[in-house]
């Protein structure tokens, strides 16, 4: 149990666990870097294990690596905490394999990213506001599995979440449910064949959902920012119409789409590109404004 607030520390890890089986409470305390050392509270295993730590009850802040760090570490909690004010990475960083933990109850605004899933797997992020950061809110990095419930995600300057795969396998078993983004509009996710109609959305994946139906949907983001997209993933024969994605960070992005038409799109003003096409093939792009 930490007993008083950390403040400023130079010492490059702050809070090393290296036990298994144990738990870290903050109780409410403060552990606060001075910007230039490395890890708040690390979790690291030179090979992947079931190390079952909780982390609760923590305020974390202004370290340069993340904030908190998950490596090659399974079957944690961390809940009742707040993470804020990390410019690095990413303010909690679950990677190479940290798979199976629960994120509950965390709050983390004004960092430069929110929370990253690097090659981490089957995660649960639940009742937790990932939100007002300058970069990205939720970074997905070649993961599969994770879920995401009753959770905000919302007013990222960037990105409220951005999902970097090289193969369809990532995309499976991926669950949102009740997931709000900028403007108060649902972020959603989908990995089946689905039929997608009459829909303003914060943000649209659709991950290996071949011959699936995208029709009179838009894609609107922060009244502030131009941020957020619409990603259309290893997917085949979509039919996918009269969609609006302007004023974002980018249009659509469509890596991996194949024989699939694209009819009737706004794409206008946005940051980055309108629409991006990385790895496609036969696709067909008819009556749209770009």
């Amino acid at each position: 149990v930490l007993t008083a607030d950390i403040i400023d520390s130079s010492t490059s890890t702050c809070i090393n666990i290296s036990a298994n089986n144990v738990t870290f409470d903050g109780n409410g305390h403060l552990v606060d870097g001075n910007d230039v050392a490395t890890v708040g509270i690390y979790l690291f295993r030179s090979s992947q294990q079931f190390t079952n730590v909780t982390i609760k009850n923590v305020n974390v802040s202004d370290w340069d690596l993340a904030n908190i760090f998950l490596e090659r570490a399974n079957n944690n909690t961390i809940e009742n905490s707040k993470s804020y004010s990390s410019e690095s990475i990413s303010s909690i960083l679950l990677w190479d394999r940290s798979d199976y933990n629960y994120l509950n109850n965390i709050t983390l605004i004004n960092n430069d990213e929110g929370i990253q899933f690097r090659l981490s797997h089957y995660n649960i992020i639940n009742n937790s506001n990932l939100s007002y950061n300058s970069d990205i809110g939720l970074s997905v990095d070649r993961a599969e599995g994770n879920i995401i419930l009753n959770t905000e995600i919302k007013e990222n300057q960037d990105f409220d979440i951005y999902f970097s795969f090289d193969q369809d396998t990532y995309c499976n078993n991926w669950v949102f449910t009740n997931v709000t983004g900028s403007g108060n509009n649902p972020i959603e996710f989908y990995n089946t064949q689905s039929v997608i109609e009459n829909k303003t959305l914060s943000t649209l994946i659709i991950c290996s959902a071949s011959n699936s139906i995208i029709n009179n949907v838009s894609i609107v983001g922060s009244s502030i920012y131009n941020n957020n997209y619409m990603h259309l993933f290893a997917s085949s024969n979509l039919n996918v119409t009269n969609i609006n994605s302007s004023n974002n960070e980018i249009g659509i992005f469509n890596s991996g789409l194949i024989n699939s038409h694209l009819h009737n799109l706004t794409i206008k003003n946005n940051d980055q590109y309108g629409l991006e096409f990385l790895e496609c093939y036969n696709n067909t792009l008819i009556n749209s404004i770009i």
